[in-house]
């Protein structure tokens, strides 16, 4: 009974692109404007604003 959804669940995750906004983070900005590609809409403004809020997250230092 549970085959058929988990099974449907994992083909479903084959297909499913990366994060844009991990790929920013990681530097790799070309994959992420062809992700903003494909799924529609200004993919040098899209990169563009990910940028400018992944540089303005504050992140705690860790304690040392």
């Amino acid at each position: 009974m549970e085959t058929l959804p988990s099974s449907a669940f994992l083909l479903g995750l084959l297909v499913i692109p990366d994060s844009p906004r991990y790929l920013i983070t990681a530097g790799k900005i070309d994959q992420a404007r062809r992700i903003f590609a494909r799924i529609g809409g200004d993919a040098d403004t899209l990169v563009a604003n990910v940028e400018k809020t992944v540089r303005g997250e504050h992140r705690p230092a860790w304690p040392t």
